[in-house]
């Protein structure tokens, strides 16, 4: 995996204080431009939650990397009532996501 960086958040996707974005900001601080964020563990999430996400992808988007998620049938729901399927890469597995092109 190398150069890649996996973040597991577990439970609820952070919500107001942005600490997934913060560590994205500290992983593109370190040179890592392939971040993947695992998210098949969480089973609550809000509109601050999401906008943290959001908020990571502008950022490695404008650091030239990009951001994968794995993600479960419960945040593939949130994902499409607000409109990003088209903007995230998610994958149900650890695995799809590594194979697949960066």
């Amino acid at each position: 995996m190398g150069d890649i960086a996996i973040v597991d958040v577990r439970g609820v996707l952070p919500q107001r204080d942005y600490s997934l974005a913060a560590e994205v900001r500290q992983l593109l601080a370190m040179g890592h431009r392939r971040i993947l964020v695992n998210l098949q563990d969480i089973r609550s999430t809000g509109d601050y939650g999401v906008s943290n996400l959001v908020t990571s992808f502008v950022e490695i988007t404008k650091a030239g990397g990009t951001l994968k998620l794995i993600t479960n049938p419960y945040f593939d729901g949130v994902i499409k009532s607000v409109g990003m399927q088209t903007v995230f890469s998610a994958y149900p597995t650890e695995a799809d996501a590594l194979a697949s092109p960066w």
